[in-house]
Protein backbone atom coordinates (compact mmCIF):
# COMPACT_ATOMS: atom_id res chain seq x y z
CA UNK A 1 0.00 0.00 0.00
CA UNK A 2 1.22 3.08 -1.10
CA UNK A 3 0.03 6.12 1.33
CA UNK A 4 -0.18 9.36 0.29
CA UNK A 5 -0.47 13.06 1.83
CA UNK A 6 -3.44 13.98 -0.54
CA UNK A 7 -4.05 17.72 0.00
CA UNK A 8 -7.35 19.27 -0.37
CA UNK A 9 -6.84 20.99 -3.63
CA UNK A 10 -8.23 21.40 -6.95
CA UNK A 11 -7.36 18.50 -9.47
CA UNK A 12 -5.72 19.48 -12.82
CA UNK A 13 -3.56 18.40 -15.12
CA UNK A 14 -3.43 14.51 -16.66
CA UNK A 15 -3.39 11.56 -14.69
CA UNK A 16 -1.73 8.22 -15.88
CA UNK A 17 -3.53 5.03 -14.69
CA UNK A 18 -1.81 1.23 -15.55
CA UNK A 19 -4.59 -1.88 -16.55
CA UNK A 20 -3.51 -4.20 -13.83
CA UNK A 21 -4.91 -7.25 -15.19
CA UNK A 22 -6.70 -8.80 -18.33
CA UNK A 23 -8.39 -11.72 -19.51
CA UNK A 24 -9.74 -12.91 -22.48
CA UNK A 25 -12.86 -15.43 -22.50
CA UNK A 26 -13.59 -17.78 -25.84
CA UNK A 27 -16.81 -17.54 -27.56
CA UNK A 28 -17.92 -19.52 -30.56
CA UNK A 29 -18.12 -18.86 -33.28
CA UNK A 30 -14.45 -16.67 -33.25
CA UNK A 31 -14.85 -14.16 -34.42
CA UNK A 32 -18.45 -13.34 -34.98
CA UNK A 33 -18.08 -11.68 -37.90
CA UNK A 34 -15.58 -12.91 -40.32
CA UNK A 35 -12.47 -10.63 -40.99
CA UNK A 36 -13.17 -8.78 -37.68
CA UNK A 37 -9.99 -7.78 -36.15
CA UNK A 38 -9.45 -7.15 -32.53
CA UNK A 39 -7.73 -3.71 -31.69
CA UNK A 40 -4.92 -3.84 -29.36
CA UNK A 41 -5.20 -3.39 -25.58
CA UNK A 42 -2.94 0.01 -24.72
CA UNK A 43 -0.66 -0.66 -21.24
CA UNK A 44 -2.31 2.25 -19.91
CA UNK A 45 -4.78 4.92 -20.02
CA UNK A 46 -4.17 8.57 -19.47
CA UNK A 47 -6.88 11.33 -19.10
CA UNK A 48 -7.21 15.10 -18.02
CA UNK A 49 -10.83 16.71 -15.74
CA UNK A 50 -12.63 17.52 -18.46
CA UNK A 51 -12.05 14.34 -20.89
CA UNK A 52 -12.95 12.50 -17.31
CA UNK A 53 -16.44 14.76 -16.83
CA UNK A 54 -17.12 14.19 -20.16
CA UNK A 55 -17.38 10.63 -20.09
CA UNK A 56 -19.31 10.48 -17.03
CA UNK A 57 -21.87 13.04 -18.41
CA UNK A 58 -21.88 11.24 -22.21
CA UNK A 59 -22.54 7.11 -19.88
CA UNK A 60 -25.36 8.82 -17.37
CA UNK A 61 -27.37 9.94 -20.64
CA UNK A 62 -28.79 8.49 -23.50
CA UNK A 63 -28.53 8.83 -26.99
CA UNK A 64 -31.08 11.44 -28.09
CA UNK A 65 -29.97 13.52 -24.78
CA UNK A 66 -29.93 17.30 -25.76
CA UNK A 67 -26.40 19.21 -26.05
CA UNK A 68 -27.80 21.83 -23.24
CA UNK A 69 -28.33 19.07 -20.78
CA UNK A 70 -24.81 17.05 -21.61
CA UNK A 71 -22.85 20.40 -21.51
CA UNK A 72 -24.54 20.65 -18.10
CA UNK A 73 -23.63 17.34 -16.80
CA UNK A 74 -20.43 17.56 -18.23
CA UNK A 75 -19.80 20.87 -15.73
CA UNK A 76 -21.47 19.36 -13.08
CA UNK A 77 -18.92 16.52 -13.34
CA UNK A 78 -16.34 18.64 -13.52
CA UNK A 79 -16.91 20.44 -10.67
CA UNK A 80 -17.31 16.74 -9.16
CA UNK A 81 -14.24 15.20 -10.10
CA UNK A 82 -11.82 18.34 -9.79
CA UNK A 83 -12.67 18.43 -5.74
CA UNK A 84 -12.81 14.51 -4.98
CA UNK A 85 -9.88 13.31 -7.33
CA UNK A 86 -6.45 13.75 -6.02
CA UNK A 87 -4.05 16.38 -7.91
CA UNK A 88 -1.17 14.99 -9.11
CA UNK A 89 -0.34 12.51 -12.26
CA UNK A 90 -1.19 9.55 -10.78
CA UNK A 91 -5.01 8.46 -9.54
CA UNK A 92 -5.87 9.02 -5.65
CA UNK A 93 -8.75 10.69 -4.07
CA UNK A 94 -8.78 13.97 -2.57
CA UNK A 95 -9.47 14.59 1.44
CA UNK A 96 -12.58 15.97 0.48
CA UNK A 97 -14.09 12.22 -0.51
CA UNK A 98 -13.98 11.33 3.34
CA UNK A 99 -16.47 13.50 3.89
CA UNK A 100 -19.48 11.56 1.84
CA UNK A 101 -21.80 9.57 2.84
CA UNK A 102 -21.77 6.40 1.48
CA UNK A 103 -24.67 6.38 -0.35
CA UNK A 104 -22.66 9.63 -2.38
CA UNK A 105 -19.45 7.32 -2.22
CA UNK A 106 -20.65 4.25 -4.02
CA UNK A 107 -22.76 6.64 -6.26
CA UNK A 108 -19.77 8.76 -6.91
CA UNK A 109 -17.73 5.34 -7.64
CA UNK A 110 -20.05 4.25 -10.05
CA UNK A 111 -19.91 7.22 -12.12
CA UNK A 112 -16.20 7.35 -11.97
CA UNK A 113 -16.07 3.82 -13.32
CA UNK A 114 -18.13 3.82 -16.21
CA UNK A 115 -16.07 7.50 -17.23
CA UNK A 116 -13.15 5.50 -16.86
CA UNK A 117 -14.95 2.58 -19.16
CA UNK A 118 -15.62 5.15 -21.80
CA UNK A 119 -12.02 6.44 -21.76
CA UNK A 120 -10.75 2.31 -21.75
CA UNK A 121 -13.10 1.63 -24.84
CA UNK A 122 -11.71 5.46 -26.38
CA UNK A 123 -8.81 4.14 -26.52
CA UNK A 124 -9.27 0.98 -28.20
CA UNK A 125 -10.99 2.94 -31.20
CA UNK A 126 -14.41 2.52 -30.58
CA UNK A 127 -16.89 5.63 -29.78
CA UNK A 128 -19.85 5.50 -27.48
CA UNK A 129 -23.17 4.55 -29.68
CA UNK A 130 -26.04 4.16 -27.02
CA UNK A 131 -27.05 2.74 -23.15
CA UNK A 132 -27.14 -1.03 -23.61
CA UNK A 133 -30.74 -1.10 -22.43
CA UNK A 134 -31.82 -0.84 -26.36
CA UNK A 135 -30.83 -4.49 -25.91
CA UNK A 136 -33.89 -5.61 -24.32
CA UNK A 137 -35.80 -4.01 -21.46
CA UNK A 138 -37.03 -7.56 -20.42
CA UNK A 139 -33.79 -9.21 -20.03
CA UNK A 140 -31.27 -8.56 -17.21
CA UNK A 141 -28.76 -8.58 -16.12
CA UNK A 142 -26.66 -6.82 -19.31
CA UNK A 143 -23.95 -4.78 -20.06
CA UNK A 144 -23.86 -1.09 -19.45
CA UNK A 145 -23.14 0.47 -23.05
CA UNK A 146 -22.92 -0.15 -26.52
CA UNK A 147 -19.89 1.07 -28.88
CA UNK A 148 -19.70 1.69 -32.15
CA UNK A 149 -16.78 2.70 -34.77
CA UNK A 150 -12.90 1.91 -34.85
CA UNK A 151 -12.34 -2.10 -35.78
CA UNK A 152 -16.03 -2.58 -35.66
CA UNK A 153 -16.77 -0.47 -38.62
CA UNK A 154 -18.22 -2.45 -40.62
CA UNK A 155 -18.87 -5.27 -39.12
CA UNK A 156 -21.20 -4.10 -35.95
CA UNK A 157 -21.10 -3.14 -32.36
CA UNK A 158 -19.31 -3.94 -28.94
CA UNK A 159 -20.56 -4.53 -25.52
CA UNK A 160 -19.15 -2.71 -22.60
CA UNK A 161 -19.94 -3.15 -19.17
CA UNK A 162 -18.24 -0.44 -16.64
CA UNK A 163 -17.82 -0.85 -12.85
CA UNK A 164 -16.29 1.29 -10.23
CA UNK A 165 -15.48 0.98 -6.43
CA UNK A 166 -13.67 2.87 -3.55
CA UNK A 167 -13.09 1.10 -0.52
CA UNK A 168 -10.25 0.48 1.76
CA UNK A 169 -10.37 -2.97 0.86
CA UNK A 170 -9.97 -2.79 -2.57
CA UNK A 171 -7.02 -4.94 -4.34
CA UNK A 172 -5.98 -5.82 -7.77
CA UNK A 173 -7.47 -9.56 -6.92
CA UNK A 174 -11.09 -7.85 -5.75
CA UNK A 175 -11.55 -5.47 -8.36
CA UNK A 176 -10.21 -8.50 -11.48
CA UNK A 177 -12.46 -10.65 -9.31
CA UNK A 178 -15.53 -8.01 -10.62
CA UNK A 179 -14.51 -7.42 -14.19
CA UNK A 180 -14.44 -11.31 -14.96
CA UNK A 181 -17.70 -12.45 -13.35
CA UNK A 182 -19.45 -9.17 -14.46
CA UNK A 183 -18.26 -10.50 -18.44
CA UNK A 184 -19.64 -13.45 -17.68
CA UNK A 185 -22.94 -12.50 -16.43
CA UNK A 186 -23.68 -9.45 -18.29
CA UNK A 187 -21.56 -9.25 -21.58
CA UNK A 188 -20.99 -12.77 -22.60
CA UNK A 189 -24.46 -13.79 -23.01
CA UNK A 190 -24.93 -11.07 -25.39
CA UNK A 191 -22.35 -11.84 -28.14
CA UNK A 192 -23.91 -12.47 -31.51
CA UNK A 193 -27.20 -10.99 -30.59
CA UNK A 194 -28.85 -8.56 -32.82
CA UNK A 195 -29.34 -5.30 -31.04
CA UNK A 196 -30.91 -1.64 -32.32
CA UNK A 197 -27.34 -0.75 -33.99
CA UNK A 198 -25.93 -4.53 -35.09
CA UNK A 199 -24.94 -7.35 -34.05
CA UNK A 200 -22.82 -7.87 -31.59
CA UNK A 201 -19.75 -8.59 -32.32
CA UNK A 202 -17.41 -8.30 -28.93
CA UNK A 203 -17.79 -7.31 -25.68
CA UNK A 204 -15.77 -6.10 -22.40
CA UNK A 205 -16.07 -5.74 -19.13
CA UNK A 206 -14.06 -2.85 -16.78
CA UNK A 207 -13.69 -2.84 -13.29
CA UNK A 208 -12.03 0.28 -11.39
CA UNK A 209 -11.02 1.00 -8.20
CA UNK A 210 -9.00 3.15 -5.93
CA UNK A 211 -8.11 2.74 -2.30
CA UNK A 212 -9.08 6.01 -0.48
CA UNK A 213 -5.89 7.58 1.60
CA UNK A 214 -3.69 5.81 -1.08
CA UNK A 215 -2.16 5.54 -4.35
CA UNK A 216 -3.60 2.16 -4.64
CA UNK A 217 -5.22 1.99 -7.86
CA UNK A 218 -6.23 -1.01 -9.64
CA UNK A 219 -7.73 -1.46 -13.34
CA UNK A 220 -8.95 -4.54 -14.90
CA UNK A 221 -10.04 -5.42 -18.18
CA UNK A 222 -11.98 -8.98 -19.19
CA UNK A 223 -12.52 -8.85 -22.83
CA UNK A 224 -13.73 -11.71 -25.76
CA UNK A 225 -11.19 -13.68 -27.20
CA UNK A 226 -11.00 -13.05 -31.19
CA UNK A 227 -9.14 -16.08 -33.03
CA UNK A 228 -6.50 -14.86 -35.46
CA UNK A 229 -6.32 -17.27 -38.06
CA UNK A 230 -2.98 -19.04 -38.79
CA UNK A 231 -0.16 -17.68 -40.62
CA UNK A 232 -0.88 -17.31 -44.73
CA UNK A 233 -4.68 -18.47 -43.95
CA UNK A 234 -7.09 -16.02 -45.29
CA UNK A 235 -9.95 -14.97 -43.08
CA UNK A 236 -12.86 -14.27 -45.32
CA UNK A 237 -14.98 -10.94 -44.65
CA UNK A 238 -18.44 -10.96 -43.83
CA UNK A 239 -19.67 -7.25 -43.22
CA UNK A 240 -22.89 -7.03 -41.28
CA UNK A 241 -25.58 -5.91 -42.90
CA UNK A 242 -26.88 -4.61 -40.33
CA UNK A 243 -24.85 -2.01 -39.96
CA UNK A 244 -25.12 -0.06 -43.10
CA UNK A 245 -23.28 3.02 -44.42
CA UNK A 246 -26.91 5.21 -43.73
CA UNK A 247 -26.89 3.58 -39.83
CA UNK A 248 -23.09 4.68 -39.36
CA UNK A 249 -23.95 8.14 -40.82
CA UNK A 250 -26.65 9.01 -38.45
CA UNK A 251 -24.23 7.88 -35.65
CA UNK A 252 -21.82 10.30 -36.51
CA UNK A 253 -23.64 13.26 -36.37
CA UNK A 254 -24.79 11.88 -32.88
CA UNK A 255 -21.40 11.31 -31.33
CA UNK A 256 -19.75 14.21 -33.05
CA UNK A 257 -22.21 16.62 -30.77
CA UNK A 258 -21.43 14.85 -27.69
CA UNK A 259 -17.80 14.54 -27.93
CA UNK A 260 -18.16 18.75 -28.11
CA UNK A 261 -18.24 18.72 -24.69
CA UNK A 262 -15.23 18.85 -24.16
CA UNK A 263 -14.03 21.64 -26.30
CA UNK A 264 -12.63 20.34 -29.12
CA UNK A 265 -14.12 19.65 -32.79
CA UNK A 266 -14.98 16.71 -34.10
CA UNK A 267 -13.52 14.21 -36.48
CA UNK A 268 -15.94 12.08 -37.66
CA UNK A 269 -15.43 9.38 -40.28
CA UNK A 270 -16.84 5.83 -41.23
CA UNK A 271 -13.88 4.11 -39.73
CA UNK A 272 -13.38 6.42 -36.46
CA UNK A 273 -16.92 8.01 -35.45
CA UNK A 274 -15.45 10.64 -33.25
CA UNK A 275 -11.72 11.35 -31.42
CA UNK A 276 -10.65 9.63 -28.85
CA UNK A 277 -10.80 11.03 -25.40
CA UNK A 278 -7.56 12.27 -23.62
Amino acid sequence: MSSVNIAAGLWGGSKTVAITGHTRHRHTPSPVVPGFKAPSLPSDLSFGPTALATAIARTATLRNAPVELLSRWRDSALLEVELMIGNGATFSLSSHFGFLADVERTVFAARVGAGITDTAMNSLGYTWRDNADCLSVSLDPRADFIYAGGNASGYGVVLAEAHGSFSPSISNKSIGGRATPKYLRQVKPYIAVNSLHGRVIRGYSVAFGSKPGTSDTFLNLAETQIRVPPAGVADVGGRDSDCSSDTLVVGARNISLEFRLDGRPPRCSMDRLGPRAR
